[in-house]
């Protein structure tokens, strides 16, 4: 087997996915695999194109084959879980999400993604601890801040909330997510002054 046009062939399913070539990196990456029916990595890429077209089921299918083969992949059981709260089953999510922070302990995107799942179940302290987890593992993790102040805005804790997207504005001032948030929570207390 040539390494080096496999490495090309996953770079270049990887281009497409970036380029947001949905359907061309599907069309691509079942050819790819073919040829290489035991990469992860193509069961991988495959679930995560699935599910950005929301084919869930689809998307599991794959991410339970590349699990078969490389069982202590945290990434896939992190995609499996983020795949899960994309079709509005976060319940089903932190399994996956716990497994893969029990593989990979310090992996903060998990810890996000563990949040949005309680978030959504509204169990916002669970969702607090996870976000809190995320942020300590990486500081300048700008959208487990975001969400951290909309937990705590979903509880009417704005000034919290307020703090942590000044956070997010400190470390990545281009970013517009946290400027819009920041505005809501001012509106949400009727501080209309300050959402100019």
């Amino acid at each position: 087997m040539n390494q080096e046009l496999k490495d090309k062939r996953i770079n270049d399913l990887i281009a497409l996915f970036t380029k947001g070539q949905i359907d061309k990196c599907i069309r691509q990456g079942k050819k790819v695999l073919k040829m290489y029916p035991n990469e992860p990595f193509l069961f991988n890429i495959l679930g995560i194109t699935h599910a950005a077209k929301g084919l869930f089921a689809e998307s599991l299918n794959y991410y339970e084959k590349a699990i078969d083969l490389n069982p202590s992949y945290f990434e896939v059981f992190n995609n499996m879980g983020v795949a899960y709260n994309d079709w509005k089953k976060p319940k089903e999510a932190i399994p996956c999400l716990k497994k893969a922070i029990g593989i990979q302990p310090s992996y903060a995107e998990a810890f996000n993604n563990i949040g949005n799942s309680y978030k959504e179940l509204s169990d916002f302290d669970n969702a607090v601890i996870s976000y809190k987890k995320a942020i300590d593992l990486a500081p300048t993790y700008t959208d487990a801040l975001c969400n951290l102040g909309i937990c705590w805005s979903l509880q009417e804790k704005y000034e919290q909330a307020e703090a942590v997207y000044k956070k997010a504005l400190e470390i990545d001032p281009g970013n517009i997510k946290p400027s819009l948030l920041l505005a809501n929570s001012y509106i949400k207390k009727r501080d209309f002054k300050r959402c100019i």
